[in-house]
């Protein structure tokens, strides 16, 4: 049986900040698995995405702003996580120069928890304003 390559086992800032960013595309690929996409990005002045077919989550490495998902938004800031889940619209707004993410994709086209829900980002939201849950 012949060796399959194995996927890296370690992806780190240091490698992912100086990648290259493909064409298309808005971040660096520094690993794949399975369903799982790892990418890094740090958008300049706009953040232009569209919705995506795979839920995404993004871990803030750097800086703050604002989250805005499906309606709802949050603020966030270094080792926050926030979820755009498949097919809901998403951006950062009003973030700092030095903002940057890891960006993870995953799971099955349309989503794991329904095409376009927002509900864990409002309930985000809800906990940053004290709202209850």
């Amino acid at each position: 049986m012949p060796d399959r390559p194995q996927p890296p086992v370690r992806a780190t800032l240091a490698a992912a900040r100086p990648a290259p960013i493909p064409p298309g595309p808005r971040s660096a690929a520094p690993m794949a698995h399975g369903s799982m996409r790892l990418r890094y990005g740090a958008p300049k002045g706009e953040d232009a995405q569209t919705p995506h077919a795979h839920d995404e989550v993004d871990i803030v490495v750097a800086g703050r702003g604002r989250f805005e998902v499906g309606g709802g938004a949050c603020a966030f800031g270094p080792d926050d996580v926030p979820l755009a889940p498949a097919g809901a619209p998403h951006r950062f707004v009003a973030f700092s120069d030095d903002f940057a993410a890891r960006v993870v994709f995953h799971g099955p086209e349309g989503g794991e928890g329904g095409r376009g829900s927002a509900g864990t980002v409002r309930s985000a939201e809800r906990r940053e304003s004290g709202r209850p849950q």
